[in-house]
């Protein structure tokens, strides 16, 4: 689509640029302090299926997930990121962070989501407002270390 004229731009996070092969087509690049979108991974198991399992086996695989998946998926994807970044700059994409201007535009058109999802939150009986400080409180300090 880019190659061909047919889109301006895409809205990708930096690791889909060389995914998608689309570095030499890229004049320029924004990227938004905190990031822009979050993709959430869910691992699930049915109940009964969980339960057949033997309690090392239950043990083991509560080890690898969790908390410690979380943060090796995160340490994986900020390093692709990283390296995706590095390899735009190569290809001389001119990459320049959000202006104070345009990250207040972003958040004023993003509030409607977060003032309907904050409703959702409340409907289920889950402060939503609490809820999303705290998660954002809890990103601030994890990206302090």
């Amino acid at each position: 689509m880019l190659s061909k004229g047919v889109g301006d731009g895409v809205l990708f996070p930096p690791e889909s640029i060389p995914s998608f092969k689309l570095a030499g087509l890229v004049q320029y690049g924004v990227t938004v302090p905190g990031g822009f979108h979050q993709t959430a991974f869910a691992f699930i198991i049915n109940e009964a299926k969980w339960q057949a399992l033997s309690a090392a086996d239950q043990t083991a695989i509560s080890k690898l997930t969790g908390e410690h998946l979380s943060r090796l998926w995160g340490n994986l994807w900020d390093k692709t990121n990283a390296d995706a970044i590095a390899l735009m700059t190569k290809e001389g994409v001119k990459l320049e962070s959000a202006s104070p201007p345009l990250l207040a535009e972003i958040r004023k058109r993003l509030a409607s989501l977060e003032a309907q999802w904050i409703a959702e939150a409340a409907k289920k009986g889950v402060d939503g407002r609490a809820a999303l400080e705290y998660m954002r409180a809890e990103v601030k300090a994890l990206e302090k270390k």
